[in-house]
């Protein structure tokens, strides 16, 4: 079985051992799966269907006694196969057996074991393979499955937060966390002096990532295109170059490494026209994974060019690396497009107040002793992988209304289908804790993915933000915040409804909001 996460079987078969002939049967239909601690977890698309082979059918198959997991079934078998499966009705599971209360990746939704009544899909003889049918339960939407690991890990991040020296709202470090897990490019929004490159860095040091796992890339203001990021050929002397930003050499370490974890870190990243140098990513961030490759430069100068052995036309990005980007909003920098705010969680820190300063536990000397690295493998287990969105109806009764209001203001904005499933994506791995719910994780949902673009003129925004009385400090007919109150069940929009309020204030004290 492959471990590559894009290279999932349709269908799998299975084999029976018996005391004269041996029964096989085809299980599917297969959507994705996982491989972890020398298992697999398959995920089914649909309702788990069975389809035995006959005596007939058996024959036209290779068995290799070299290799023999793997079955070869010629085209038009497999063809009418994938038919049959398609047509058969669904089995009758029994539920899953709750074994703990907190399971880790290990012990992952284990079934019953009767084999008269649930398939075993064991590809390998020392592989643990467990089948984790979609819809076999109904979830609740608002529990997410306890992961042990990931709440160590968030333990672990909390103090060396604290022995650095650095006071961070637990939210937020929460709330980073999840991004992290969820979103292709994250950034850290803010004033400076709020520690967001302190707390990129201190994310990667609880991880564990050492050297060129965390690269730290301060962006200049002179990039113009994504030659001046990733470096270019020069066909004078027949080298490539890369940029002097060390991100290709990252890059190509994260393909060759593909059981560690990398995170790249873009240090006042609008600086410049993030649009210009950042280009490529923008366009390969969105792409499933395995289909993600950054070109270097053409096929045909990779004869000629002496050193393409180190540097390939392409590389590609893996699911092992984390794009995250700081940045300051001021007179000296750029504002974003909506074209990356799309694509990214637009995180803002809240500053504690300073009395927790005096409350911080004497800084280690020597903090990076002993930290224990966590590898791809153990951060994948962290994530929640599901491919449909499973959103409340509220909710997206909710994000529609928004998008009409939006939309019906400016023709250019609105809450995009690609929102709504990261929206969907950040909810679903949101960590079991107590500290961030869900109601509040929606509420940040709403003002990291969606008012981020409420920008332009009051005429354009005066009836979406409301208008702002100076002697009350109230803002009235907003748009906005009627729908608020019309979904409390959602949320209370408790942040949502300071940043409304902040812009209806922008639009009355200068006519626009940024």
């Amino acid at each position: 079985m492959s471990h590559e996460p894009d290279d999932t079987p349709l269908l799998v078969m299975w084999r029976e051992e018996g005391e004269e002939d041996d029964q096989f049967s085809v299980f599917g239909e297969i959507d994705h799966h996982q491989h972890a601690h020398g298992g697999f977890n398959f995920e089914i698309h649909g309702e788990l269907k069975e389809v035995g082979l006959t005596p007939e059918w058996i024959e036209e198959c290779y068995f290799s006694d070299e290799i023999p997991n793997i079955v070869f079934v010629p085209l038009e078998l497999y063809k009418k196969l994938t038919t049959l499966v398609e047509q058969a009705v669904p089995l009758n599971l029994e539920k899953l057996e709750k074994e703990e209360a907190n399971p880790a990746i290990e012990q992952t939704n284990k079934v019953q074991e009767d084999p008269k009544k649930i398939p075993n899909v064991q590809m390998q003889a020392e592989a643990a393979a467990t089948l984790q049918v979609e819809g076999l339960q109904t979830p609740d939407p608002d529990l997410t499955p306890y992961n042990a690991k990931e709440n160590e890990f968030l333990d672990k991040l909390f103090t060396t937060t604290r022995d650095f020296g650095f006071v961070y709202e637990k939210k937020d470090l929460i709330n980073f966390h999840t991004c992290m897990k969820s979103s292709s490019l994250v950034i850290l929004s803010g004033m400076s002096g709020t520690g967001k490159t302190n707390l990129v860095e201190l994310y990667s040091h609880a991880l564990g990532l050492k050297g060129i796992q965390y690269t730290l890339i301060p962006v200049s203001p002179s990039w113009t295109s994504d030659s001046d990021l990733i470096g270019y050929a020069d066909t004078l002397h027949m080298v490539y170059r890369p940029g002097d930003s060390g991100l290709i050499n990252a890059l190509r370490k994260a393909e060759d490494e593909k059981d560690k974890l990398f995170i790249i870190c873009f240090d006042e990243m609008n600086l410049a026209r993030v649009e210009h140098y950042f280009s490529q990513f923008l366009s390969i961030l969105e792409m499933d994974h395995g289909k993600r490759v950054l070109r270097l430069y053409n096929d045909d100068l990779e004869s000629r060019l002496y050193n393409s052995a180190q540097y390939p036309p392409t590389i590609v990005i893996r699911e092992n690396v984390l794009f995250v980007g700081t940045v300051n909003v001021d007179e000296s920098t750029y504002h974003f497009s909506d074209k990356v705010l799309d694509r990214a969680n637009v995180l803002s820190l809240e500053i504690m107040p300073f009395e927790h300063m005096k409350k911080l536990p004497e800084r280690k000397k020597i903090p990076a002793l002993g930290t224990q690295e966590v590898d791809f493998e153990t951060f994948t287990s962290f994530k929640a992988d599901r491919r449909n969105v499973a959103l409340m109806d509220e909710e997206l009764k909710f994000l529609w209304n928004v998008h009409q209001a939006l939309h019906d203001a400016n023709k250019q904005i609105g809450v995009g289908p690609r929102i709504v499933k990261q929206i969907d994506a950040y909810l679903a791995n949101l960590p079991v804790q107590d500290v961030l719910t869900r109601e509040q994780a929606f509420d940040l949902q709403m003002v990291q993915r969606i008012l981020t673009k409420l920008r332009g003129s009051e005429d354009q925004l005066r009836e979406l933000a409301g208008i702002y009385d100076k002697e009350t400090g109230e803002v009235n007919g907003s748009i906005l915040l009627n729908l608020f109150d019309q979904h409390q069940q959602v949320s209370d929009f408790e942040k949502s409804r300071e940043i409304v309020k902040q812009k209806a204030k922008e639009l009355k004290l200068n006519g626009y909001t940024i």
